[in-house]
């Protein structure tokens, strides 16, 4: 009897054509499906990249459709460019950023020689947003102020507390606007430590509007942060019993009843909001968890299965996933869970001492090392570890991945546009101390740039040394062009070979005033500075930095 059934062949073509049918035929999660395989399996490629940013597109998930334009230029023909600056520029659009938007449609322009017409209806609604108001409004009594709330909420966002508060508390009383704004003063008063001014807002806020979402959810966060915890609860069940359809009240409803550990009633607002915004990642793996502690495996399953394949970078929830699986299947022991999106204990401290060990080893241990299949997720939870870990178990990951040549991780997070800024900029420290011919792309404030290393011509005394404060330098400032990185390393050789013949490589140990010294010598394009302004910038010795470019004369 004949066997008619056809094997898939996972190749490389296979994969990628598959995902292609399942995106024209609307379905995308079964895209991205097969998009992840392939990108388990094959290295990067422009053509997975251009069909992750166009299903991102589809499903209106436009940061993640801006990281996908972002590798896209990392790895197609320069021919393609026009492509990739196409489609940053409408996801910038969409994401309100229309100053980066502009950007990007000129380069696509550039490019390109022509603008498309549909793009042409886009840059003349932008231009229009973009101009200035003629006149300032003024605000009638009662009336909304919704920019001054948004101001307010910004700089709560960016840390400037004092001046959020100031800024919201300018809202008038008499404003619709006035018991949320009073609401986010309240939080920004419990941010700076004075909890018992931030419970007393509250109860004075909540006397004269009993059921504004943002007071009692500012008022359930002070009193958690008292210790009052059955006072916080009874609060976030008044929150529960609140009907409304406004996206941003349910958000605050459904934290404030995770905080309090009101799980039967965080679950059913999560759904609400997952109908609502069905792939939101705090949505998701609060109703994951909401789903786990109330008893709804398959629930929670559903959702970190939605959540890892939208978001396949996301690999705290896969280390719950799995571990979900196991117990669902009869092979693991149960667990508990709770709403911070962190790894238990016990694993982030195996994984931070596998990272510590890892880093202090023999190059022929690092080697081995190197080989071990678990290590790429080691490194993918050391940089999905969030909310109050401490951040220096990225820098030992990158520590790592140096030691053991994982480039192509390094590469990956170079080009993460959501990344922290100075988790790459030790990334290109640690690439230009190879002292290695190399390029590698690199995503600094939205624009994706070209970061070339070089063989410096130097020799083997103080070595190591001199290439950290070389280092400092080439990392920060060689990526804006070529050519300032052809001034610093043309700088830095300069100045060896003329501490060498002066038999004062010593200086070398001085990290800071050396490298002042190699920045003032580069004589970079738009990086002209005083020499106080220099020593300042690397916190040096003003005399040392003297010293050594007195050599120089």
């Amino acid at each position: 009897m004949t066997d008619n059934v056809q094997k898939f062949e996972l190749s490389e073509e296979n994969l990628l054509e598959s995902a292609e049918r399942r995106f024209q035929d609307g379905d995308y999660l079964g895209a991205l499906t097969m998009l992840n395989k392939r990108s388990e399996r094959f290295p990067p490629g422009a053509d997975a990249q251009a069909l992750y940013a166009d299903i991102y597109e589809a499903m209106e998930l436009w940061q993640l459709a801006a990281d996908a334009w972002f590798r896209f230029l990392d790895v197609c023909n320069e021919a393609d460019f026009g492509e990739g600056y196409e489609g940053l520029a409408v996801a910038f659009m969409n994401m309100g950023n229309d100053v980066q938007s502009a950007l990007y449609y000129h380069r696509s322009f550039a490019e390109d020689g022509e603008i498309p017409p549909e793009a042409i209806a886009e840059l003349g609604s932008m231009i229009e947003r973009a101009k200035p108001p003629r006149l300032r409004l003024v605000h009638a009594a009662g009336a909304p102020e919704p920019e001054v709330l948004a101001e307010g909420l910004a700089l709560l966002k960016s840390g400037e507390l004092e001046k959020a508060r100031e800024t919201l508390l300018s809202v008038d009383e008499e404003s619709s606007d006035y018991p949320s704004a009073a609401g986010l003063a309240a939080m920004c008063t419990l941010m700076l430590g004075d909890e018992e001014s931030a419970e007393r807002a509250c109860e004075e806020l909540l006397g004269a509007h009993p059921e504004n979402v943002q007071a009692l959810t500012t008022y359930c966060a002070v009193l958690g942060a008292r210790g009052k915890t059955e006072e916080a609860k009874e609060v976030a069940r008044r929150l529960s019993k609140l009907h409304t359809d406004a996206m941003d009240d349910l958000y605050r409803i459904a934290t404030a009843l995770c905080e309090t550990g009101l799980d039967e009633e965080a679950y059913r607002t999560l759904e609400k909001l997952r109908d609502r915004i069905p792939y939101d990642e705090v949505t998701l793996y609060f109703l994951a968890v909401s789903a786990w502690r109330t008893g709804r495996t398959d629930e929670a399953i559903a959702a970190l299965e939605l959540l890892t394949t939208v978001y396949p970078r996301k690999a705290v929830a896969a280390y719950y996933l799995e571990r979900m699986r196991t117990v669902r299947d009869g092979e693991g022991q149960a667990f508990s869970m709770n709403y911070f999106y962190r790894l238990p204990e016990d694993e982030y401290s195996a994984v931070a001492n596998f990272l510590l060990s890892a880093s202090t080893m023999e190059e022929r241990e690092a080697r081995r090392v190197a080989e071990l299949p678990q290590l790429n997720e080691f490194f993918r939870l050391a940089f999905d570890e969030m909310e109050g870990r401490d951040d220096k178990l990225k820098l030992l990951a990158v520590r790592v991945a140096d030691r053991t040549r994982s480039d192509e991780f390094l590469r990956d997070v170079l080009l993460d546009s959501a990344g922290d800024e100075y988790v790459k900029i030790a990334i290109m420290h640690t690439l230009a101390m190879r002292n290695e011919e190399d390029s590698f792309g690199v995503v600094l404030c939205n624009i994706y740039k070209e970061y070339v290393t070089h063989t410096l011509e130097i020799g083997e005394k103080k070595r190591e040394a001199f290439l950290k404060a070389f280092a400092d330098v080439y990392a920060k400032f060689a990526v804006f062009s070529e050519e300032n990185a052809g001034k610093i390393c043309a700088a830095a050789e300069d100045i060896y070979l003329t501490l060498e013949e002066s038999d004062a490589l010593s200086f070398c140990e001085e990290r800071a005033a050396l490298a002042a010294a190699i920045y003032r010598e580069s004589r970079l394009e738009g990086g002209e500075r005083k020499f106080d302004e220099i020593v300042k910038m690397f916190e040096a010795n003003k005399f040392v930095v003297e010293e050594i470019l007195n050599y120089m004369m």
